[in-house]
């Protein structure tokens, strides 16, 4: 796809206390971290202590996919996720997803507004997902509501949970290390961002917002990280020629910041 041609339309969700949190929390006197799990009433769901290294990178990722020009960031970022927590045994269809999202955002199916994480999570949980198979990325399709065929096909994950994680770095990086898997969240796009240069080296720089314009938002996958060169490796959904064979390289100042990105979340897909 050109990447000049994709709608930069993701919805950024507000705080809901009824999420899932992690968060990572010191331990000086132990030289040792804790990443603790809690639900909305504070109970703690999960804790970890193994210490992540200064430098990670997700292991057996699946193929960078390409959203087109369709505003299906969230689900092509979902459709990553699931294919590598199945070890590719789930290829589920974007389209379908798509769909479903919009209509539990009450967003009209011929209005291409994009839709939240949340969302997605929501959908997967009440509806399940169908294989792409059945319910093709064909774009232009993007306006129909699903046959009642593909919703009976549709099957739900044997167990599917997601949570959201805390902004700060220890936390991504002992989420990145101890999941092994991507977290999926949304960030501010500035022009800088859609610049050629990005796109023939993947290395994406500080936004100035005082100079730059803000294009958009924009959904992608976190897979790494790097304490020397100070950056994220991120999975974007622009097929495999922009960037470094689909992926960039985030500054840490630019995912840190609360202004600029946000929706830090960590799925985990049994089928």
């Amino acid at each position: 796809m050109s990447y000049l041609n994709c709608r930069l339309n993701y919805k950024f969700q507000e705080k809901d206390d009824r999420d899932h949190t992690c968060k990572t929390e010191a331990h000086p006197e132990l030289s040792d971290l804790e990443v603790t799990t809690t639900s909305r009433k504070g109970i703690v769901l999960k804790k970890t202590t193994k210490v992540a290294p200064n430098s990670y990178n997700v292991t057996n990722l699946p193929p960078i996919i390409d959203q087109g020009n369709l505003g299906s960031c969230v689900t092509n970022a979902f459709s990553y996720c699931v294919s590598k927590q199945t070890n590719r045994a789930i290829n589920l269809s974007r389209l379908f997803l798509y769909a479903i999202c919009r209509c539990l955002d009450y967003t009209s199916l011929d209005i291409d507004d994009g839709t939240t994480i949340r969302t997605a999570c929501q959908s997967i949980k009440g509806y399940g997902v169908c294989r792409e198979s059945v319910y093709p990325y064909i774009t232009y399709k993007y306006t129909d509501l699903p046959p009642q065929s593909v919703f009976t096909s549709s099957k739900k994950f044997r167990k599917f949970t997601y949570t959201f994680v805390n902004q700060d770095l220890a936390t991504f990086k002992n989420c990145l290390y101890n999941n092994n898997t991507p977290i999926i969240f949304g960030f501010m796009v500035y022009s800088s961002f859609m610049s050629l240069n990005v796109s023939n080296t993947g290395i994406v720089p500080n936004p100035d917002t005082a100079t730059e314009t803000l294009e958009g938002g924009h959904c992608m996958c976190i897979v790494g990280y790097n304490d020397t060169t100070q950056q994220f490796k991120c999975a974007n959904s622009w097929g495999k020629s922009w960037g470094q064979g689909g992926y960039c390289y985030l500054p840490y100042a630019y995912i840190l910041d609360p202004n600029l990105a946000s929706d830090f979340c960590y799925t985990q897909f049994i089928y």
